[in-house]
């Protein structure tokens, strides 16, 4: 057990609620319906089960740094360490996890309520993993029976969060991704004596390695707890039917910097159940690289190979980067491949920083995610910009919630004609108001150039314009991309375009959907007309004749119209 005193200190410090090391105070999570951390306690750690590996666990400014081995969690005994308090009663419990090491891809942490230290005691636990086994809700409902799981969630550190929940005898495990939306993964009757030890679990699943999990904002669960709230993202799997592995991730445009680095990775993921012997397998395409003899990837493990290995792991802290690989991922659109040791093609996945493909990855900082690999990874659905400017080389990309993601740029005029003015149109989305204090407004991703002011707010389902007199530049009718940004400089929503014609606006339709098209007329600061619809189309392309003769190519126009058009 930790030093008394120690522990008073730790938990007066993480009575600010900081989140991610920035000061977001505990008002700003019960903003959030999160409710306080838990007050000043003792809590004590110990080894479940005798695990070959002693456990330990560190105060951290607003949680908890832990280090547990242990073969597992689960079957009919544990083997663990538990950083716990005693619990009387009833309890709604959350913590959110920043981060667990891969040891194994059962690797399992998370909160814990169980009758006492014995291996095989009662208990119940809403566990997380590293990867591609997610968040899942486990029980063993009678003494040294097997524990059963139940439920699937996707991992997202760092907003992994964790709730239990006890009522009487029912015990119910919650996953989510913000601390106030929930989705249940399961729920079990467990007679637990009314005084129980509700803590803080770690097992690596191993007897040769300790995995370290972070756990922070621990605490009790506030009284806005919400369902969960749908999200256009899955969880890490195969983008085809040829292998296992997936291209998971490419930072092809990351910011210059004054230092000089350079930061361009591709990541590769095994997502499948079973290890991957990866040797003489190559990178191809726009870049080169052969992976090296010997090398497996295990079961739910990421690998990133880089233009420059040591840039990469000095800036973002990754281990085992693997490269450099050769030449460069082009600024605009590329491919990469991965071929087999034979140098058969198991994966293309080729981009482009022009529509349909997401902007903020040409230029902003972003880098490109497989955020829906169902869709197979030569498909723009499959493809997503990465939620933090330098992406998440050695780690799956996490959704990000905010309110400020509910706002999107809905219309926008480029090429005004005189007295109008170019403008840009923001419509909130969602179903609560949102304050855009901080946010900025711009076409330049490193220059901030239109600020909003505090308190400036956009009701739900409204919309706000801003035209070129009041945010002090105008856009440019040949094409450019407009970006919302986050205070922290991160892309929120961005837009790139080509050559606008006079007096047309480009838009959302209906409002606030995905697609941005040219619209049937312009409406600044009300609901978007439908698409404009042009009566000449391109209806036929000759790009490559049977003769081979360059003169035998053509292309057709098409009046579908009742005008002649000129």
């Amino acid at each position: 057990m930790r030093n008394r005193a120690h522990l008073k200190r730790f938990f007066r410090r993480a009575a600010l609620g900081l989140w991610l090391g920035a000061a977001i105070g505990e008002s700003a999570l019960q903003a959030q319906g999160i409710g306080p951390l838990f007050p000043e306690a003792d809590f004590v750690s110990a080894d479940v089960g005798e695990p070959a590996i002693l456990g330990s666990f560190a105060a951290v400014e607003g949680g908890f740094d832990v280090v547990g081995a242990g073969e597992d969690i689960g079957e009919r005994a544990d083997q663990l360490h538990f950083v716990y308090q005693s619990m009387t009663g009833d309890f709604d419990a959350r913590v959110r996890m920043e981060s667990v090491t891969f040891v194994d891809v059962w690797t399992k942490t998370g909160l814990m309520v169980r009758e006492s230290l014995e291996p095989g005691s009662l208990q119940a636990c809403v566990l997380a993993t590293p990867t591609i086994s997610g968040v899942f809700f486990q029980s063993r409902t009678r003494g040294g029976s097997g524990a059963a799981s139940v439920g699937s969630h996707r991992v997202n550190y760092p907003f992994t969060w964790l709730r239990l929940k006890r009522e009487g005898e029912r015990i119910s495990g919650f996953a989510g991704f913000d601390g106030v939306h929930w989705s249940l993964l399961g729920s079990a009757r467990l007679a637990l004596s009314e005084d129980a030890l509700l803590g803080l679990a770690v097992s690596s699943h191993s007897s040769e390695a300790a995995a370290t999990a972070k756990f922070r904002d621990f605490g009790y669960t506030g009284a806005e707890a919400k369902g969960a709230i749908p999200y256009n993202v899955e969880p890490p799997g195969p983008s085809s039917r040829r292998t296992g592995l997936a291209i998971t991730e490419i930072m092809y445009h990351p910011t210059e910097r004054e230092d000089g680095r350079d930061l361009e990775f591709v990541e590769l993921m095994n997502t499948d159940a079973i290890p991957r012997d990866v040797s003489g397998f190559r990178l191809g395409g726009s870049v080169a690289y052969a992976f090296p003899e010997g090398m497996v990837l295990s079961p739910g493990s990421i690998v990133v190979v880089a233009k420059s290995p040591g840039d990469l792991a000095a800036i973002h802290g990754v281990s085992g980067v693997l490269g450099s690989f050769e030449n460069s991922l082009p600024d605009d659109s590329g491919t990469v491949l991965l071929r087999d040791r034979h140098g058969a093609v198991l994966l293309e996945a080729s981009y482009d920083s022009i529509a349909p493909w997401p902007a903020s990855p040409g230029g902003a900082g972003h880098s490109l995610v497989l955020s829906r690999p169902s869709y197979g990874e030569r498909s723009v659905k499959a493809w997503s910009a990465s939620a933090f400017i330098g992406g998440s080389p050695g780690a799956i990309d996490p959704v990000r919630l905010s309110d400020l993601h509910s706002v999107a740029i809905n219309e926008f005029l480029a090429n005004s004609a005189p007295p109008d003015e170019d403008f840009v149109e923001l419509y909130n989305r969602g179903d609560k108001a949102v304050n855009l204090g901080g946010a900025v407004l711009t076409d330049d991703p490193l220059l901030a150039k239109y600020r909003f002011p505090r308190e400036t707010v956009i009701p739900a389902r409204e919309f706000l314009l801003l035209t070129e007199s009041s945010l002090g530049f105008a856009l440019r009718s040949s094409g450019e991309a407009i970006y919302f940004l986050a205070g922290d400089g991160s892309v929120v929503d961005a837009v790139r375009f080509a050559g606008q014609s006079e007096s047309v606006s480009s838009g959302r339709f209906p409002d606030g959907s995905p697609e941005v098209r040219e619209l049937a007329s312009r409406t600044p600061g009300i609901r978007n007309a439908g698409w404009l619809t042009r009566d000449i189309v391109i209806n036929e392309i000759m790009y490559h004749p049977l003769s081979g003769e360059n003169d035998d190519e053509y292309i057709e126009l098409f009046n579908k119209g009742t005008n002649q058009t000129d």
